[in-house]
């Protein structure tokens, strides 16, 4: 499932369906995260006395105004009090949601949000046109209003039980100290089923909150943060031909799968009763089948690419589009990682972060040291990467011919 959103910096829109095969539904892989620079001390101290935030003692700013002002509209709401779009104009423009809407390539107009909060608590309503945005804003909405009593005890958990100084100590070990922000920003808010960023901000719908686990939210950030400052860019696979198309399979497999190993992708769980989440589940055995046959399409498909450059420059755009088709992208790039982390271990697959001829050389010593012949991944339930095969050696030598071309610097 592949979701083209306007907003390319979101994390989480992808689950949205069932995904029992599926590792991850590519919502913004290709696209990057945007714009991630820091906010200047001007634009800090503008919004400084309009915010409440909680300060921990690593460096990480809780925000929860928008979540306040949208409770309180909530309750005024549940004790029949007249509450009109007036209101949910001052949600809207709220500093920190003018931060949120900046975060949207096209600066998402308080008006939208307006509407989506009037459809929200006027869900008869047959005025205006059908907007797919406004129905996923206002089921969201629903659903932190039904568990309005649980946000603030998760929020009070992010800020006094150690989780912000947890997620510190993550961001420190994956993201490189030039690129770790000098403070970071987590402001919980009512959204769509998403986490965003933009500069040192990470925004969590509250929703998200609600529906996962603390753990498993810090490793969320983490990787968002990664992907918006650590992941190596290029051009999209399947708009490259020949060599370039398949340099930057294999890059976008690096960057998927050391995300994947970040937030622990197979691990994810959401509450059964989010509207949205709560079919998302990943069956591991599904990814380890679909990572080696990830290995496969290479070794069966390379050796006549390598052998002749016309083959290759015809059939590379090819491979790039069934590697996207296969879902191999993600699911084989987790898998690689997998099998780095789990025979070198977790340093030796950081120490591949940026470069795609270091993690497929670390891929190929962790492959070598697995059973031959591999075992079904069914077969080693703790231990799936065990079943994941080395590539040919001949076709793991053109990869890195291939990849030392397109990525080292002249």
């Amino acid at each position: 499932m592949i979701i083209h959103e306007r907003a390319i910096n979101n994390r989480l829109g992808f689950f949205l369906k069932p995904a029992g095969h599926l590792l991850i539904a590519l919502t913004f892989f290709m696209a990057g995260c945007g714009n991630d620079q820091e906010t200047t001390d001007g634009e800090n101290a503008g919004n400084k006395d309009q915010q409440s935030v909680a300060v921990d003692q690593c460096g990480v700013r809780v925000d929860e105004t928008a979540w306040q002002v949208f409770a309180d509209i909530a309750r005024r709401h549940q004790s029949d009090q007249d509450v009109g779009r007036e209101d949910y104009q001052v949600f809207a423009d709220l500093p920190i949601m003018t931060q949120w809407k900046a975060s949207m390539t096209d600066h998402l107009p308080s008006v939208r949000i307006v509407n989506w909060l009037d459809r929200t608590y006027n869900p008869d309503q047959k005025t205006g046109k059908y907007s797919s945005d406004r129905r996923q804003f206002s089921v969201s909405y629903a659903y932190t209003i039904d568990h309005l009593n649980d946000i603030d005890p998760l929020i009070k958990r992010f800020e006094t039980e150690g989780h912000a100084c947890n997620l510190m100590e993550k961001v420190n070990y994956w993201l490189s100290p030039d690129q770790v922000p000098d403070s970071l920003v987590v402001a919980f808010l009512p959204s769509k089923a998403e986490i965003r960023v933009l500069h040192q901000y990470l925004f969590v719908d509250t929703g998200v909150l609600r529906a996962g686990s603390m753990q498993q939210l810090e490793n969320q950030l983490t990787g968002i943060l990664f992907r918006a400052r650590m992941q190596l860019h290029g051009d999209l696979p399947a708009a490259c031909e020949g060599k370039d198309a398949v340099a930057n399979s294999v890059r976008v497999m690096m960057n998927e799968g050391i995300i994947g190993i970040i937030e622990d992708q197979p691990g994810t769980i959401f509450d059964s009763s989010h509207p949205n989440l709560g079919d998302f589940n990943i069956v591991p055995e599904y990814v380890y089948e679909h990572g080696i046959k990830t290995i496969n399409l290479f070794n069966n498909h390379l050796p006549s690419m390598l052998a002749d450059e016309k083959v290759m420059q015809e059939k590379g755009r090819n491979l790039a589009k069934t590697l996207i088709a296969s879902s191999s992208l993600n699911q084989g790039g987790f898998c690689m990682s997998a099998t780095i982390a789990g025979n070198l271990g977790k340093d030796s697959l950081r120490a591949t972060v940026g470069s795609p001829s270091a993690w497929l050389a670390a891929y190929q010593k962790a492959a070598k040291m697995n059973p031959v012949p591999a075992p079904e991944p069914y077969t080693v339930m703790d231990d799936m990467h065990m079943s994941m095969p080395p590539f040919d050696d001949s076709v793991y030598q053109g990869l890195q011919e291939i990849l030392k071309q397109a990525f080292t610097a002249p």
